[in-house]
């Protein structure tokens, strides 16, 4: 489970990307992030996906950020669809818990 901090942007990454049968690190995926509610309803606020972008001179780091435009209620679960897009034969599509929590002063 990840958390989001509402109040603020929040960084996205993804770090380490590797392509297990060329035994090399990808830096040329597309890597975007789309945030659902429970009732699977993208979340207000801003435009989808964030698109993530390579981290020049990485070994398959991808960062993005997801404005604090969107609109989020405290203490619920969203879903963080990631979509990662490597080439013919390349496509890897993960899911990930999202909870929401206030930025403490």
């Amino acid at each position: 489970m990840r958390v989001v901090l509402t109040g603020s942007d929040n960084i996205l990454r993804v770090d380490n990307l590797f392509d297990i049968i060329n035994d090399k690190f990808e830096n040329a995926a597309t890597i975007s992030v789309t945030i659902y509610d429970d009732a699977d309803v993208v979340v207000a606020g801003i435009a989808w996906p964030i698109v993530l972008n390579y981290i020049p001179n990485s070994e398959g780091d991808y960062i993005g950020v997801l404005s604090d435009d969107a609109v989020f209620a405290i203490g619920s679960v969203y879903r963080a669809e990631i979509i990662v897009d490597a080439g013919v034969g390349k496509k890897l599509v993960e899911n990930h818990e999202l909870v929401i929590t206030d930025r403490q002063p």
